[in-house]
């Protein structure tokens, strides 16, 4: 059965007219334009488009149908092409010779056809890469392929599912580019040092997620990022997507059953938040990212929730909502007898009615801004949930005589509790409350834990992010990646800082790189007799050109030159005489 379906219940067969938004925030003006272009080349044969902007912040896309069979072809076409951003976070001492990195960083996006944003902070600097997903993602790994060979690190491209755990075990850095539909990474070791990826020593996992096709689509276009977190956090990969009709099936491949099951679950939370709204009409200048459907006789709008509430609170009518529950927590949402969906019903002031199709589904009808109430309060039931090992000899002990002992917990902390002694799984306790009440997680499971005469994991540290290059200079024992850094697990939040020092032959193993004759360290605290790192530390005030970095006593045209004494004594031809790049212009 699928697990979302949110269009199922309607029909786009009469689709007259598809609708969705680009925001300057997600790309430049010149990556928006090409967008439209580009994609309008590609359904030139199918459909008919025209745009308009927004309030100076947007562009609404009408993409006209010639035939709905044309539909899903139209929608896959925009979610591959739709602009996403990545940032890469970089030391320092990178900027030793800054001008010559970020010319080839220029290349490398110029070559991709995407677009960079420079922010420079005392402490490290940022490179926003904007485009095309893929292209994104490539420029990504070519500029730390870049980054690796000024490390003398030997860097290959692989396309093959890797485990990182075993890579960085081996003492390899590993850098994902897309995990959807795509295996590309980028591999790098010493010079000396040989890593075999082709063959992954864990045993592979699989498990199918059927979806909604149209929820799916939208996902990949404005969810796409968020899709990539839950992949590359749980070591897993999509691997194949097939479309039947309305339903699309997933398949995740990942190196372990539980990360694969969490990769899942989280997966399932995500489209359980993509939400369908059927009203009359919409506020013709909101800035939502939804999809929308014109109707011969309603819209039909198709978005996160977060979205879709920005809908009802622009406008003032009757309206219908459609959210999608999987049987396994419908009571859990519902309550025995619907009693949680009668009370949302009565504080709302809206009509809330379980739908049993080929799927369930829960429907809000009433006014939008009690709808939105209504909505609220449902978002409020979701469960949330978590999962931990607890060696069965305690068991028995914690659930007490006919259940008592747990009893007592659960209605302490108001979340439900179960124990699988019989799980293929790492964690065989699983804790789950509301959303509304989830710190009650930790509370119940510091009281199980104290039960046991365990000490809570939670006690020894919590989870903190680190860049890549920062993780790579120091390492952690525990660490776990994201998409656009890695968190390692310690007590105290990590604060890696860059020193310059000389070192002895023998302690040239701590060094990461080498300026000069001095060495780049890394500490997580303070290096007596060193110079510390920072961006102003090649910084040169005087710089002409972003490119150009020589020092010059003055810069050319500065108000002490052009109206000081010292221009006339100096003179123009002696100023240019003195430039180091007076050569490239008259070789």
């Amino acid at each position: 059965m699928p697990l979302s379906s949110p269009m199922a219940e309607y029909s786009l067969k009469e689709t007259h007219t598809f609708e969705f938004f680009l925001f300057l925030t997600d790309a430049s003006e010149r990556q928006l334009i090409k967008f439209i272009n580009d994609l309008e080349k590609k359904l030139l044969q199918i459909a008919k488009l025209s745009y308009r902007r927004i309030k100076d912040c947007g562009t609404k896309i009408s993409i006209s149908t010639f035939s709905e069979e044309y539909l899903e072809s139209i929608l896959t076409e925009i979610s591959n092409a739709y602009n996403i951003s990545l940032c890469a976070s970089l030391p320092p001492y990178l900027l030793s010779n800054k001008n010559s990195l970020l010319m080839e960083f220029d290349q490398i996006s110029s070559w991709n056809n995407t677009s960079i944003h420079y922010n420079f902070l005392k402490s490290h600097f940022t490179v926003t890469i904007t485009g095309n997903e893929k292209k994104v993602f490539k420029t990504r790994t070519e500029m730390y392929k870049l980054i690796e060979k000024m490390h003398g690190r030997a860097p290959s491209s692989i396309s093959t599912p890797v485990h990182a755990a075993d890579i960085l075990a081996s003492g390899g850095h590993v850098y994902f580019e897309s995990k959807i539909l795509c295996t590309n990474a980028l591999l790098a070791t010493a010079s000396s040092e040989y890593i075999s990826a082709s063959k992954p020593k864990s045993p592979v996992f699989k498990k199918d997620l059927v979806v909604d096709k149209v929820s799916l689509l939208y996902s990949l276009t404005y969810m796409r990022l968020s899709i990539e977190d839950i992949l590359v956090k749980n070591e897993t990969y999509i691997t194949n997507i097939s479309y039947l009709n309305s339903t699309a099936s997933i398949e995740l491949t990942g190196f372990c059953k539980k990360l694969l099951k969490d990769a899942v679950s989280e997966m399932e939370m995500l489209f359980i938040s993509i939400i369908t709204l059927k009203i009359q009409k919409i506020d013709p200048y909101t800035t939502a990212k939804v999809f929308l459907f014109n109707l011969p006789s309603y819209i039909l709008v198709v978005g996160e929730t977060c979205e879709v509430k920005k809908i009802l609170r622009e406008i003032d009518m009757q309206c219908e909502i459609s959210v999608l529950i999987p049987p396994a927590i419908e009571e859990f949402i519902c309550g025995k007898k619907n009693g949680k969906l009668n009370k949302v019903a009565r504080e709302s002031d809206c009509n809330l009615t379980i739908r049993k199709d080929a799927m369930i589904s829960v429907l809000i009808q009433g006014g939008s801004h009690n709808a939105e109430f209504s909505l609220s309060m449902i978002e409020d039931e979701l469960p949330t949930e978590h999962s931990f090992y607890l060696h069965e000899k305690h068991h028995k002990r914690i659930i007490g005589y006919g259940g008592k002992s747990i009893q007592r917990l659960m209605k302490k902390n108001g979340v439900y509790i179960k124990f699988d002694s019989t799980t293929e799984a790492e964690n065989n306790v699983i804790i789950r409350t509301p959303t509304k009440n989830k710190e009650s997680l930790y509370k119940m499971y510091k009281d199980v834990m104290e039960l046991a005469g365990e000490t809570p994991y939670m006690m020894h540290g919590a989870w903190h992010p680190l860049s890549f290059s920062d993780f790579y200079a120091l390492g952690a024992q525990r660490f776990r990646f994201r998409i656009n850094l890695i968190e390692v697990f310690t007590q105290e939040p990590v604060d890696i800082q860059y020193y310059l020092v000389e070192l002895h032959a023998s302690e040239k193993k701590r060094a990461i790189y080498t300026i000069g004759d001095k060495s780049v360290v890394a500490s997580d605290t303070h290096i007596s007799e060193s110079e510390l790192i920072t961006t102003d530390t090649w910084a040169n005030a005087n710089s002409v050109s972003t490119y150009f970095s020589w020092k010059y006593e003055e810069p050319l045209f500065c108000d002490k030159l052009i109206w000081g004494k010292h221009w006339r004594e100096k003179g123009f031809s002696d100023s240019w005489n003195s430039t180091p790049w007076k050569s490239s212009f008259t070789e």
